[in-house]
């Protein structure tokens, strides 16, 4: 078990420094079910230091202590890694950026139907639990979250039919977890 003093320390923004890369975005990197870019599910976060600038916050979950690690993988992209508080092991990873892509050529910024022309067993959640939420899943790992407030809100309080109207939405999140 972690000291109090500690846990205080760790749950302040700790900010880890690295030369900084001096790279160019390039080409869109890959979106896929294991990785976002070169940034992997299951990795050591520690691995990441000596290449990338990290901003680490601790959070809460369903009464678990998480940490949420920023990474700026290039200047205006940022990619999101999660781990446990007492593992550094990355179980989560998220982007609000276009710049990756799944090899079908799904990405942040396309509408519902888009995805769906692309991965057409992929399946759309809405629902109220925990708060609002609206995700499309590809089926094949990789998740999109969708923009809420576009949806009507007894989308995600009924059984209601709303596939017409979630079709336009919009992608605002890609991300991938164990």
């Amino acid at each position: 078990m972690l000291k109090h003093s500690t846990l205080a320390a760790i749950a302040a923004v700790c900010i880890f420094t690295a030369p900084a890369e001096a790279q160019a975005c390039g080409e869109p990197k890959t979106l896929s079910p294991s990785a976002i870019g070169s940034i992997k599910l299951g990795s050591s976060i520690k691995s990441l230091t000596p290449r990338f600038k990290l901003k680490t916050e601790q959070y809460a979950s369903d009464g678990d202590d998480y940490l949420r690690h920023e990474i700026d993988v290039c200047p205006g992209v940022i990619v999101i890694a999660a781990t446990a508080l007492d593992r550094h092991i990355i179980d989560r990873i998220e982007t609000t950026s276009n710049y990756f892509v799944t090899a079908k050529g799904a990405k942040v910024g396309m509408t519902v139907a888009e995805l769906r022309k692309l991965y057409p067993r992929g399946e759309t959640y809405t629902g109220a639990e925990e708060g609002w939420y609206a995700s499309f899943s590809t089926k094949e790992g990789v998740y999109f979250e969708l923009q809420i407030d576009a949806i009507p809100r007894d989308c995600f309080e009924t059984t209601r039919n709303c596939e017409g109207v979630v079709s336009s939405v919009k992608v605002i999140k890609a991300y991938i977890q164990k």
